[in-house]
């Protein structure tokens, strides 16, 4: 743990704050940026006592005080632990930019090898960034909220996300069942969830626990229809009719619409015949 500590930076044992004591004003200020290990231009120096110089032998004299604290800067924290975080994964991995919007920190890197900073969709990236939010806190003394991204992965994968939920919410209108969707982490089906949130014709619900949570689409409209469940993994496919066991493929709802339009016809013609 010491070691991971350490690799990361996340500032465990680093001190964030230091109050000095010295004869001279300038090295108080040069010992407290010493114990941080930062530069005057990353450091709040707060001088608490200017010290005086005492009479013969030092008589009278006092001490100088000062406070020095690290200024506050997430941007550069972010980069330094995604760096350090990234070095035995994939060292070719570098921080394309960092920036502050709308309350929260959008993190974006790239790398050679981009498969293996994503992982199996995004797993990897999504684990990476809550370490990075738990690091960065931990350094900050408070929450703060992260998205770390690579390639432009979190729009694409945004965009085939809002595919499948409406896709999937179509199916589960038409079949009046409720759709399962594959298991995704809390970032996939949040954007699910909103993608659907003002639709009056389905409801969305996150059912399982761990690895198998997953969003179920269900109709609004429960009257007409049953308790099945439909599962699918992405886009809902046309289901093709199998055969029976008496070689004949089973009757479509096309094929009994225009029976049942064919007997209606009957039906019409049936009262102009009996009156003859």
């Amino acid at each position: 743990m010491e070691r991971f500590d350490e690799m990361v930076g996340s500032g465990e044992t680093a001190p964030v704050r230091v109050e000095v004591e010295s004869k001279l004003l300038e090295d108080a200020i040069a010992e407290g940026l010493a114990r941080l290990g930062i530069s005057k231009e990353d450091a709040n120096i707060e001088i608490i006592d200017e010290g005086k110089k005492g009479g013969f032998l030092g008589i009278g004299g006092k001490n100088a005080k000062v406070v020095v604290s690290r200024i506050r800067r997430p941007e550069l924290m972010i980069s330094e632990i995604i760096e350090n975080l990234t070095l035995l994964l994939d060292e070719s991995v570098k921080v394309v930019s960092v920036k502050f919007n709308a309350g929260r920190y959008y993190c974006e890197i790239d790398s050679e090898n981009i498969a293996i900073v994503l992982g199996r969709r995004g797993k990897t990236l999504d684990a990476l960034q809550i370490l990075l939010s738990n690091i960065l806190a931990k350094r900050l003394g408070e929450r703060v909220r992260v998205t770390l991204d690579a390639a432009g992965f979190r729009e694409k994968r945004k965009e085939v996300l809002v595919r499948i939920a409406r896709e999937a919410s179509k199916e589960a209108i038409r079949s009046v069942q409720r759709v399962h969707l594959e298991p995704m982490s809390a970032h996939d089906r949040k954007i699910i969830h909103a993608e659907l949130a003002n639709s009056k014709d389905v409801t969305t619900t996150s059912e399982d626990k761990g690895e198998r949570r997953h969003i179920v689409i269900s109709s609004a409209n429960k009257s007409e229809g049953n308790d099945e469940n439909l599962v699918i993994s992405k886009a809902p496919r046309r289901r093709i009719p199998t055969r029976s066991a008496s070689g004949r493929r089973p009757r479509t709802n096309r094929q009994e619409r225009n029976d049942d339009n064919n007997q209606h016809s009957d039906i019409q013609k049936e009262p102009d015949n009996s009156e003859k």
